[in-house]
């Protein structure tokens, strides 16, 4: 069974849409604007994780010893 790395860009991309929808039902300007920011910020980050996924080399383990 592999386990998958946890995927931090994605969790950052949730966070963003569920901030964006819980901006949608704010009815205060000031407040809907710091959310919209903040979803703004986890989507920078979710960029930033994009970017260094694709930076990471995987660990080959060992051939096996014949």
């Amino acid at each position: 069974m592999q386990a998958f790395p946890f995927d931090q860009a994605a969790d950052y991309r949730r966070q963003a849409h569920d901030v964006r929808a819980m901006a949608a039902w704010i009815s205060l300007n000031d407040a809907r604007r710091q959310l919209l920011e903040y979803a703004q910020h986890l989507d920078a980050l979710a960029a930033i994780e994009d970017q260094r996924s694709l930076q990471i080399v995987p660990i080959q383990p060992p051939a096996p010893d014949h």
